[in-house]
């Protein structure tokens, strides 16, 4: 009888990404932003794309450029808070964060475009008659005091 020596191997080992670099301490470190955006720079497009997709448009290059942009400038907003969460997460919660980041920018914006398209906050609204708006309102801004909605009397 034959026995089948087996001699304990290592397992192979598995090939391992490149450290994520570190993140930017400030706007002024310009080799941490230029290792932060090449490391990131495609998870930021991919979640604008999502957005897009997600709000229904077929989003062009530029477009999807701008809003890699603007969360670029949201990182830095509030002094660098944003990025100070991040700092010492793994690559995939950084990833994912930025993806996110990315894709809500983008449904934000849709959203806002659409509230403007049906006259929503940021147009200015046609001078409504005074009874269209509550009754106590318009008529304090006049001088008027509402006793009820029948008895008027000027103070």
């Amino acid at each position: 009888m034959q026995t089948l020596e087996t001699s304990p191997s290592a397992p192979a080992p598995r090939s391992r990404r490149p450290e994520p670099p570190p993140i930017p301490a400030s706007p002024a470190d310009e080799a941490a932003w230029r290792g932060f955006i090449g490391h990131y720079h495609e998870a930021l497009a991919a979640g604008a794309r999502r957005g897009f997709r997600r709000g229904g448009v077929r989003a062009r290059r530029e477009q999807v450029e701008e809003a890699v942009q603007e969360a670029y400038c949201r990182l830095l907003d509030g002094e660098g808070h944003r990025l100070e969460v991040l700092r010492g997460r793994p690559s995939r919660v950084v990833t994912a964060y930025l993806r996110r980041l990315a894709s809500h920018l983008v449904l934000d914006r849709l959203r806002a475009a659409a509230a403007l398209k049906r006259g929503g906050p940021g147009r200015p609204r046609p001078k409504a008659h005074p009874r269209a708006v509550a009754p106590e309102i318009v008529e304090e801004q006049r001088g008027w005091v509402l006793v009820s909605r029948s008895d008027l009397r000027r103070e």
